[in-house]
């Protein structure tokens, strides 16, 4: 499948038009500097990514503030997606909140919901690069989550040492788009 970047398209009723690729910022402030950060997001406007996404979470803020000066000389061409009030928030706000507070279970229930999403849509929408460990409920609790470890790459690795493919990136975002804006979920 050949994705045009140029061709935009409208986002529900807001009558927006954005790229069919979304830019996702989550690394910068992070893994990514910001020389690094506005590197990208040039490169990707100038191909014609219009779209992108951060988050309040993302890199305890720094990623918002990034992006924000990435794209002030072009502003009113970008659409902007981000996420508040996030309570993963807290993991980076509140010093105190600790695993004891978080069910590691929840991992479980997710990666389940997802996986029943993905057999769902197999014949319309294959997503061969989404993947799940072998967990076990009966030996996870609310502090301890049991599962097997899935051979290969973790994507953060394949984006460190820059052994992605761009048709493996480009199947990733679709992935990523197709649950954060289709389907409504993303764990």
């Amino acid at each position: 499948m050949k994705i045009n970047i140029t061709e935009k398209r409208r986002l529900g009723n807001s009558g927006l038009k954005i790229s069919p690729i979304c830019l996702g910022t989550m690394m910068f402030g992070g893994r990514t500097n910001e020389q690094e950060a506005r590197g990208i997001i040039d490169h990707a406007f100038e191909k014609g990514v219009n779209f992108i996404d951060t988050a309040d979470v993302y890199n305890k803020g720094i990623s918002e503030e990034i992006v924000g000066r990435g794209i002030a000389a072009n502003r009113s061409d970008w659409v902007l997606a981000s996420k508040v009030g996030n309570p993963m928030a807290l993991l980076n706000h509140v010093a105190d909140y600790t695993t004891r507070e978080l069910d590691l279970r929840n991992e479980i229930k997710g990666a389940k919901e997802l996986q029943e999403i993905q057999e769902d849509l197999k014949d319309d929408f294959p997503m061969p690069l989404l993947r799940f460990p072998v967990y076990y409920p009966r030996l996870s609790n609310e502090h301890v989550l049991v599962s097997e470890f899935i051979e290969g790459k973790s994507l953060e690795e394949g984006i460190e040492d820059a052994s992605l493919s761009w048709q493996t990136l480009l199947d990733l975002f679709r992935i990523h788009g197709a649950f954060l804006f289709g389907i409504g979920t993303f764990h």
